[in-house]
């Protein structure tokens, strides 16, 4: 099950279980107008209850908002099912401990989704790091279109601890 329907759903783990023969069978996500046409293009069934969509599957993708990735993938290991999740693992390290505590306790299979390990610029940068010699800076850039809708609905990013890392410490979090 597929549970948050944003750009990192949309557009990485759906194509990418696709790819790899795996069936999704529902997407879960809170209010989300996407879950929908998400769900419609692969087939799959749209949840509004996050317990129900964990009766049906084997394992969760869950792509949501920093602040709520712990408590889905504890309700999740709770009940037996192996978890993917978005970076990162939780808001704490406190919260990170507490799910590698239930994962051990319940042997499920979890994986954090680290997803620039299969990036050719990093291969390439690895393939060729003798010959580089000692990297003295780095400049990188993320490019990507998922903040161009400014009609998209994410008030998430607004809130402190909810559109990633850097925006805890920046807004005062």
């Amino acid at each position: 099950g597929l549970v948050g329907a944003g750009w990192w759903a949309r557009e990485v783990h759906a194509p990418a279980f696709q790819g790899a023969s795996v069936r999704i069978q529902g997407v879960y996500a809170a209010g989300s107008p996407r879950a929908r046409a998400l769900a419609e293009a692969y087939g799959a069934r749209v949840y509004e209850d996050y317990l129900d969509l964990l009766e049906d599957v084997d394992a969760v993708a869950i792509a949501t908002p920093d602040a709520v990735h712990v408590p889905l993938a504890l309700e999740a290991v709770r009940r037996g099912r192996h978890i993917f999740l978005e970076k990162p693992v939780g808001v704490s390290l406190e919260e990170a401990l507490t799910l590698l505590r239930a994962v051990e306790e319940r042997d499920v299979v979890a994986m954090t989704a680290l997803t620039a390990r299969a990036d050719w610029a990093a291969e390439t940068a690895v393939r060729y790091r003798e010959a580089l010699g000692e990297v003295l800076t780095f400049r990188g850039a993320f490019l990507a279109d998922y903040l161009a809708d400014p009609q998209a609905p994410v008030p998430w990013r607004a809130r402190v601890l909810g559109g990633g890392p850097a925006t805890g410490p920046a807004l005062g979090g």
